[in-house]
């Protein structure tokens, strides 16, 4: 490692592939506080010590080293023709080099054939940055610094012509002291940054792979005497009632003078202080607070701490604001505690992402996301997987959300290095060419975030393999913190190297996998710190992880991967990998988010927000069961809104408030009205928050709870309906039926109806089709069920000619067979009916019922059998039942039932059943029971990779209808049915590469589902869909529905 205390006067382009040489003239790391010359200031004030030089650049760009102008830096060079770019920003996102997006995989693997910690020559972007710059008045006269809060991937700084210093690490600040290299005016700021260095090997992370001066960069002057590190302990006592406070502190400058500090609630209220003590180099302040109000996530109190620093005459020199909150994260029995209490991380990963400026985060988009993480009830996120922008730390502290803070290390792709000739390659590994490196990593990041009591786990890195560089970067955790614990999954993989992490931690475990672990009573408390892989339509059977909270102790939470897609907007379309002409790339690997690249909840928010919740409800025939599961917050907060729904309407509603203390459960007594009409009911109670939060509006919906649907039957009221059909026509190819302003034509030749005509307008574009495929999910592809079954797509799209049968079931309940009538002639008027001994058209009066029954061979091996049944009757009603026979060694399929077309006119949807969102029925336990609205055109899930959507379960009743109100009601017949709506095809969906790609809309596609296979979600590359989630192919399936005009 070169850092020596004589400065290095020149530029080495060798540092670049030397991991030894990771940082020239880098000052050392130290606390994110602010500080100011004014008393009054607060934290998060504006510093008027603090010069930003955020803003237009000029760039010279190259594809490497040697195309670029090495001398770019000298002050007589002129720079004024290279070209714009912004400061902050990413090159790639401003015309400089290519976007690219992988996961695993070098960015150069099958260009050039590299070894650690060689770097490529040819695709090696350099970026020379410069900048003219004035100093501040407020900074002139003193000691200057210069700061990089996040450059990526390497880079060399001259000013004025003369080197300053080198720096890698890219998510981590470098500062330098300039004071002896700048003037007043026209300073010429230059930063050669490199894409390449031998740092790649150590930034391996599943993201877009870009470059450039992407945060903050900003001059900082300091006072003659500076606290240049905080370190605050904020602790709580053995009862975990009083506030055991410490803070270390760093002094330079001159040391004469004093210190004086208080310590102030969230009102201003004084809770502690002291004045006079001393000002040296390393100080100490400390005090006890007691009975302190603690930090959580579920209460985030903070308090404001203030150190005055004053010279020798009493006149204040620096005053430095900031937020602490107290609490505690330990060990204990084998559990991980938070200020006593067992935690549960309820959490997500989360890329550092903007759709429009890529890892360029504005504060505004950092709040967002705080506020989205907070009201889907996350409390805790892992900072995948590097050290994220300051000021996301603070919106933690004070939104409350628990945080591992993660090193910005991964090497993933050495782990598959091995060519069989030579030993696999892994990155940091035991190496000592590596540790100094890695080191840095952990203690730049410490040191920045240490004082943030979000942070309660430092991670030493993501998917690095393991070894004595990442066992000494947990040592240096605990030697340096000892009041945080210390994470790494990767000794998962090498159990030589258990100590490294402090909790068990795997991705991607099975629940029963888990519970194994679990049953064996292990020392070591288990999380997941990812699971529930996201991609596209996924995160099926999360409920089974988190049931394991009530079934083990030990289970400690997950964190779901992950938070956002990392999609860019470009144009109106989102971009994945390859869409640059990006090669190689990882393509649509980037889309695992809950919410979309543009921050829409995806349908999966919704199962997330319900099995977070901190309360559940459970509505009962003799009242509310309130189980707060929270540890620190009561329901105070909340009024409980208990319902009754009967057929999906809400019927009467009464509210209530209560206190139920933290993990307590309460039973609530509720009279509920009377529920003996004919109907479903249901009832339902929702926690609704009453209370201000920075996150959520008063009004918020926070936990739900549904009884299961029970239905009242009685006597069926009389209808006006048609006691008889008004003309039946039997032709050779067709049969039609008039009755009740109805037109109704079944084809031979086409299998079914083929027209539904309500008072002259046609309800339906062509025969309901049998479907038993859907368009695969990245799911699907990962664990190969697009493959095993695409037999299933065949037969959807080839089902093969039917043969049909025709049968009349008359007033006294014979059954004719209308099918030789139909094969062999056409009834005249004067002829008698098939033997009935009626003439002419008289028979019509005495036929009840229509029936028609179509039945395909289907090409599967071996051959199975599907039946599809109308029954039609004089009130225009057609029961559809369609029932498939299955065979052993048929494979699974995606789904069975029918699908109706209609015109794209009929584009508005009502239905009764689960809702409102996307629900399958591995991911329903956030659905609730209600009648939703939705557009058809709307209904196509934006997944970046078009694929399976827009299914509601459980539904007893849907409305398709036109912008007059016309249309086709599909009513259950006995069991509820599964429900699509959409306003593109199977087919169109499946083949169009984005959702921009699909053809313009033609139609509106109903699907009616007896059978729907789950979407899965224990990871996107192999897992399979849990057992009871699958549709057999080897077994009968069926659907029954009744379908009308209205």
């Amino acid at each position: 490692m070169l850092r020596t205390l004589d400065r290095i006067k020149a530029a080495d382009e060798a540092w670049l592939s030397d991991p030894e040489i990771f940082m020239v003239n880098r000052l050392d790391a130290h606390s994110d506080h602010m500080y100011y010359e004014d008393k009054d200031a607060m934290y998060g004030d504006e510093m008027p010590l603090r010069q930003s030089l955020n803003g237009t650049w000029k760039i010279n760009y190259a594809v490497n080293i040697e195309a670029s102008d090495r001398e770019f830096y000298k002050e007589d060079r002129d720079a004024t023709l290279y070209d714009d770019i912004k400061v902050p920003g990413h090159m790639e996102l401003q015309g400089f080099g290519r976007c690219q997006y992988i996961n695993t995989m070098y960015p150069w693997e099958g260009s050039e054939d590299l070894r650690p910690p060689h770097i490529p020559r040819e695709d090696a972007p350099v970026g020379c940055y410069v900048r003219y710059f004035d100093i501040n008045p407020e900074l002139a006269g003193k000691r200057t610094f210069i700061s990089f809060q996040g450059v990526e991937n390497a880079f060399y700084l001259w000013i004025n012509g003369q080197f300053v210093g080198y720096a890698e690490d890219s998510f981590t600040p470098s500062e330098f002291d300039i004071t002896d290299y700048i003037r007043d005016t026209n300073n010429k700021l230059a930063v050669r940054v490199h894409k390449r260095s031998s740092a790649s090997w150590l930034e391996d992370q599943d993201f877009w792979r870009f470059s450039g001066i992407f945060r903050d960069v900003y001059l900082y002057a300091i006072p003659k005497t500076h606290v240049q590190n905080v370190f605050v302990h904020a602790g709580l006592d053995g009862q975990y009632t009083d506030g055991i406070f410490k803070a270390e502190l760093t002094i330079t400058g001159s040391l004469n003078g004093h210190i004086d500090y208080e310590i102030t609630d969230e009102e201003g209220k004084r809770v502690a202080g002291e004045s006079g003590i001393p000002v040296k180099a390393a100080a100490e302040i400390s005090c006890v607070i007691k009975d302190v109000r603690k930090w959580s996530a579920e209460i985030p109190n903070l308090y404001n701490l203030k150190i005055l620093i004053y010279d020798e005459e009493g006149r204040l020199v620096e005053n430095i604001p900031q937020h602490i909150g107290f609490r505690t994260m330990e060990m204990k029995d084998g559990l991980m505690l938070i200020n006593g209490k067992r935690i549960v991380f309820k959490g997500v990963n989360r890329h550092e992402f903007s759709a429009v400026n890529g890892r360029c985060v504005t504060r505004e988009e950092m709040e967002k996301d705080a506020c989205i993480i907070k009201s889907l009830n996350i409390n805790a996120v892992r900072t995948s997987h590097y050290p994220n922008n300051s000021y996301w730390y603070y919106l933690c502290d004070k939104y409350g959300i628990y945080l591992i803070d993660e090193t910005n290390l991964e090497t993933h792709g050495c782990v598959y290095i091995d060519t069989g000739s030579e030993p696999p390659y892994r990155v940091p590994d035991n190496k000592k060419e590596w540790l100094g490196a890695v080191l840095f990593r952990a203690q730049a990041m410490l040191e920045r975030d240490k004082n943030h009591p979000s942070v309660v786990i430092w991670s030493c890195g993501n998917e690095s393999h393991a070894g004595e560089d990442i066992r000494k970067m947990a040592e240096f955790f605990r030697v340096r913190d000892p009041e945080r614990l210390v994470h790494y999954e990767g000794c998962f993989h090498n159990r030589e190297y258990s100590d490294i992490s402090d909790m068990e931690s795997r991705m991607y475990a099975k629940p029963y996998e888990i519970a194994e672990y679990l049953d064996q009573t292990p020392k070591k408390p288990y999380i997941s710190c990812e699971y529930t892989h996201a991609m596209g339509n996924s995160c099926g059977g999360m409920f089974k992880y988190t049931e394991l909270e009530d079934r083990y102790p030990q289970y400690q939470g997950g964190f779901i991967w992950d938070y956002a897609d990392q999609a860019l907007l470009k144009d109106g379309e989102f971009m994945v990998g390859g869409d640059y002409g990006d090669r190689p790339n990882d393509g649509f690997f980037c889309g695992n988010g809950i919410v979309f690249a543009d921050r829409k909840l995806s349908p999966k928010a919704q199962e997330v927000k319900k099995l977070y919740a901190g309360i559940r409800l459970y509505p009962t025939d003799e009242g509310v069961v309130i189980e707060n599961n929270n540890l620190f917050e009561d329901t105070t907060p909340y009024i409980f809104e208990v319902r009754v729904l009967k057929d999906g309407k809400a019927i009467w509603a009464v509210t209530f408030g209560c206190d139920v203390k933290p993990q307590s459960v309460y039973m609530e007594p509720v009279r509920y009205p009377d529920m003996t009409e004919p109907g479903e009911y249901v009832k339902e109670v929702r926690a609704v928050l009453m209370a201000f939060r920075k996150w959520a509006p008063v009004g918020d919906v926070v936990a739900w709870g549904q009884s299961e649907p029970v239905t009242v039957t009685g006597d069926v009221a009389d209808t006006d309906a048609p006691a008889m059909f008004d003309d039946v026509i039997m032709g050779n190819s067709c049969i039609g039926v008039k009755t009740a302003g109805v037109h109704a034509i079944f084809s031979r030749y086409e299998g079914g109806l083929i027209s539904y005509r309500r008072k002259g307008l046609e309800l339906i574009d062509k025969v309901p089709q049998l479907t038993f495929w859907r368009p695969v999910t990245d799911n699907d592809k990962g664990n190969g069920f697009d493959v095993a079954s695409s037999v299933w797509a065949g037969v959807t799209q080839y089902p093969g000619r039917a043969t049909w049968k025709v049968e009349y079931e008359l007033i006294d309940g014979r059954i004719l067979d209308g099918t030789v009538c139909c094969d062999e002639f056409i009834v005249p008027e004067s002829d008698e009916f098939y033997g009935t001994g009626l003439k002419g058209r008289e028979y019509a009066r005495e036929i009840m019922k229509v029936i028609l029954t179509y039945t395909y061979k289907l090409r599967t091996y071996p051959e199975t059998e599907c039946v599809v049944r109308y029954t039609m009757t004089p009130d225009a009603r057609i029961t559809v039942k369609a029932e498939y026979t299955g065979a052993a060694g048929v494979p699974d399929m995606p789904q069975f039932g029918m699908v109706i077309t209609c015109g794209k006119e009929f584009d508005n949807v009502e239905f009764y059943g689960r809702g409102p969102e996307e629900n399958y029925h591995d991911r329903d336990k956030g659905a609730r029971f209600g009648i939703y609205k939705f557009k058809a055109d709307d209904n196509l899930t934006p997944y970046l990779n078009p694929q399976e959507c827009g299914l509601r379960c459980d539904v007893r009743y849907a409305k398709i209808t036109n912008a007059d109100k016309h249309g086709i009601r599909i009513e259950k017949a006995e069991a509820p049915f599964d429900l699509k709506a959409l306003a593109h095809s199977g087919a169109e969906i499946q083949s169009a590469y984005k959702i921009n790609y699909l053809p313009p809309r033609r139609l509106t596609y109903i699907e009616v589902l007896g059978a729907t296979r789950g979407v899965g979600g224990d990871d996107s590359w192999g897992a399979p869909v849990h057992d009871e989630f699958t549709v057999s192919g080897e077994h009968g399936q069926g659907v029954e529905f009744v379908f009308y005009g209205i």
